[in-house]
């Protein structure tokens, strides 16, 4: 399925980016974002949905190629078929998936020089490979596994009016409301979450979970006889969502970037992360808190005990103004990686 940015100038340089599972909703975002961004302005894009696993990568007559599928052994004689049909085409890999956190917990240690070789040929078919963070970009340097000159950083963002219409939080006179949402997953840590709730005070903290995922039935079991534990179904109203918590808690084993957060931060709630991948960075000017021990349940509840209504409407101020020019940063990144790969002066227009 080919789905493109609207064009007035056939003329531009053409930017095709190539994923495998739409069903991935931040990566689908991020790529929809950056289609309809003001790097638009420059670049023609266009996204196309593709099948790693047959031998042989078609054409694309593409300017650039931006490569959204996740690695591993039994897609890399599709990438290289890609990189050799496409000679002299600038070709970026953004990682969305692997990071330090994933390493250490899936993959064992007898088969970490074969996960690095497996990136090491990956990744050295790029003529750059972007991290969605910081912590993931030192850790693909520290572990060998791209070339420290061909690996770029740019943070994953998407445009955030949306949430930055509501108020900050502000709790007074009541019990805090801690929400969660996402996939119900081993990834997102949900269980650690329900499991540092038990001993709190249902008349000072409420904890409300949003989701969809395998992991569902296990939460309500986890949750049944704590009133205040609330495991709901999917969000439909991410902004309404927010609108009635006071902070979000992220207690992900991994996460590359975490979109929550910057969700949650752009609507004026403070974030409790685990410290882990990418997840600290976004509470570094101030817009929330890291939890060291992310896998401990008594961390959480120390982590949670610690919230105060004023501590809260303070975090909260941070949380927004970390988030102000979040957007246009992330423009200005990708505008100009573009147009070095190709060769291009930097093609500003946003200067009047």
């Amino acid at each position: 399925m080919r789905v493109s940015a609207p064009s007035a100038r056939p003329a531009r340089p053409r930017v095709v980016h190539l994923l495998d599972d739409g069903g991935l909703g931040g990566v689908t975002r991020h790529i929809k974002d950056v289609m309809t961004s003001r790097v638009a302005q420059v670049f023609d894009m266009e996204r196309v949905e593709v099948n790693p696993r047959d031998p042989w990568a078609p054409r694309f007559g593409a300017d650039l190629l931006h490569v959204h599928v996740t690695a591993n052994w039994r897609k890399l004689p599709w990438l290289a078929s890609l990189r050799l049909r496409h000679p002299g085409v600038p070709l970026v890999i953004e990682e969305h998936s692997y990071t330090a956190a994933y390493e250490a917990l899936k993959v064992p240690r007898r088969r970490r020089l074969r996960f690095h070789v497996m990136l090491r040929l990956s990744y050295g078919l790029a003529d750059r490979v972007v991290a969605v963070s910081r912590g993931q970009g030192d850790w693909l340097r520290r572990a060998g596994v791209v070339r420290p000159d061909r690996c770029a950083v740019v943070p994953t963002t998407v445009c955030t009016a949306a949430f930055a219409a509501g108020e900050a939080a502000r709790p007074s006179g009541r019990p805090l409301v801690v929400g969660a949402y996402g996939r119900y997953a081993e990834q997102k840590g949900f269980d650690v979450l329900v499991e540092a709730a038990r001993p709190l005070d249902p008349a000072r903290i409420r904890l409300v979970l949003a989701g969809l995922g395998p992991d569902e039935g296990r939460l309500r079991t986890q949750a049944q006889g704590l009133p205040h534990v609330h495991v709901g179904g999917p969000v439909q109203d991410v902004p309404g969502f927010l609108a009635d918590v006071d902070v979000v808690a992220i207690p992900s084993r991994w996460e590359a970037f975490g979109l929550v957060g910057l969700e949650a931060r752009a609507a004026g709630r403070p974030i409790l992360v685990s410290a882990l991948d990418g997840l600290p960075e976004q509470v570094a000017d101030g817009g929330g808190w890291a939890v060291d021990r992310h896998d401990d349940p008594a961390a959480w509840t120390e982590a949670l005990l610690a919230l105060t209504p004023d501590s809260v409407t303070r975090a909260a101020v941070g949380a927004r103004r970390s988030v102000a020019d979040a957007h246009r940063r992330y423009e200005d990144a990708w505008r100009r990686l573009y147009a070095d790969l190709l060769g291009l002066d930097d093609p500003d227009p946003y200067q009047p």
